[in-house]
């Protein structure tokens, strides 16, 4: 990557935590002037969308590290950690009005990758999506041609302008780092798809 298109990620890294820390900041200010209740709600939303800030800053600091040893590949349930990914963000998702679905028409095997980091990367992926407006977002998992599973993550975001340069940087980091494949997919309808594809594990068989 060259200097301007570095600083250009820059930026977009700077304007994906700028939002959720003004959303802190209004709802912090809206806090003083509200009755109890909805004063209870209002710092749920504070801590919730703190939380979402947090989990992305948390993945960028790790962009810093040796992910390669810090996060050795293994063999991973890859339902299991899409599931968990799911319920990690569940709090926020709500509190944004949105729902996440796991698709999945047949059983998968398992992949080789590292279950934190793959876990962190799925939860970015969603994040960045309910950030970005989505109401409802799809996980779709399905085995390529034998040698892989693939992951859509898709919402019902119209995308018209750029949005995501943070995930977008930590997905592309933490894929490179589980030596997994990424890219992106814009339909025609507008919306973007974010393809994660991980390679079969050899050791174990189909899991239910």
């Amino acid at each position: 990557m060259n200097r301007e298109d570095f600083l250009l990620q820059l930026n977009e890294v700077a304007a994906d935590l700028q939002q959720p820390l003004s959303i802190i900041r209004q709802l912090s200010l809206a806090t003083k002037q509200n009755t109890d209740t909805a004063t209870q709600e209002h710092q749920q939303k504070i801590q919730l969308t703190a939380e979402y800030a947090m989990r992305l800053a948390a993945n960028l600091a790790l962009m810093r590290s040796n992910m390669e040893q810090l996060f050795p590949l293994e063999t991973v349930n890859i339902q299991q950690v899409c599931q968990a990914s799911v319920e990690l963000v569940h709090p926020y998702a709500r509190q944004r009005g949105a729902t996440v679905h796991i698709r999945r028409k047949r059983p998968v095997p398992l992949v080789v990758a590292n279950r934190d980091l793959l876990q962190r990367l799925m939860a970015s992926l969603i994040d960045t999506q309910i950030a970005g407006g989505a109401q409802q977002v799809f996980l779709e998992l399905h085995q390529r041609g034998g040698q892989g599973v693939q992951v859509s993550v898709r919402s019902n975001v119209i995308y018209t302008t750029l949005y995501g340069g943070a995930g977008n940087l930590v997905a592309r980091e933490f894929c490179g780092a589980m030596q997994l494949s990424l890219r992106q997919v814009r339909h025609r309808t507008g919306e973007r798809s974010t393809l994660i594809e991980a390679p079969v594990s050899q050791q174990l068989p189909l899991v239910g």
